[in-house]
Order: C-alpha cells, then structure tokens, then sequence
C-alpha cells in the first residue's frame, strides 16, 4: 500500500483524530512509530524501504505529539497494534524485517515477549 492510501485508512479509522487517547486535535501527520524512517535509512533499493510503510506500524498524530517528547511510546504502540491485529502479526512482521542490527526499541519490545513466556 503506498503512503498516501496507508495515511488515509489509517486517518479515517481514528475518525481523522490524533491516535493519543483523549487528545481532541485533528491527526495531520502519519508517524512510524515501531521503525522508523531513520531506522532503514541507507537500504537498498530504496524502495525496500517503503516496507515502513504499515499498518502494524503507522499511527496519526496531530502536531502537538509528533516528534516530540510527547509522542507515544514504542511499547504502547505496540501493545495497541496487538490488540487490533494480533501479536502474531504484529511480530511476525518486525521479525521478517531484514536489519542487521535491530533498533533498540524493537529489540526491547521482542525481549520483553521472550520474558512474557
């Protein structure tokens, strides 16, 4: 799914608000939160990158919480995007992505599962 769609269904499905639970401002910006676009900076072909591009991993925010310290955390958004598609899925996908050293917040949520067991 290309960004522009991606952005769309996941805008409409919060009712075009910010994804921070009691936040009454309007999402205006599409926020990869598990891996981010830093995190597969450099792949190639570029276009590898795009795998980012999820909804396991994309949520709107509205200004006053994207990029900031007021972002939700990795953990949250993961925990959220079990409960609405599975865990199995949800980790399936960051297994499958293909880092040569995962990011620290995705290797810290993959631990915290390992624990979990």
């Amino acid at each position: 799914m290309n960004r522009n769609e991606l952005k769309r269904r996941i805008f409409e499905a919060q009712r075009w608000r910010c994804w921070v639970e009691g936040c009454p401002r309007p999402a205006v910006h599409l926020h990869e939160s598990l891996v981010t676009k830093g995190d597969v900076q450099g792949w190639q072909p570029p276009e590898r990158r795009d795998i980012i591009n999820h909804i396991y991993n994309c949520i709107g925010l509205c200004q006053f919480h994207h990029n900031t310290k007021y972002e939700p955390k990795a953990a949250e958004v993961f925990e959220q995007k079990c409960e609405e598609y599975g865990r199995q899925q949800v980790v399936g996908w960051l297994e499958s992505l293909e880092f040569v050293k995962r990011p620290g917040r995705v290797q810290e949520i993959l631990n915290s599962l390992k624990t979990e067991a």
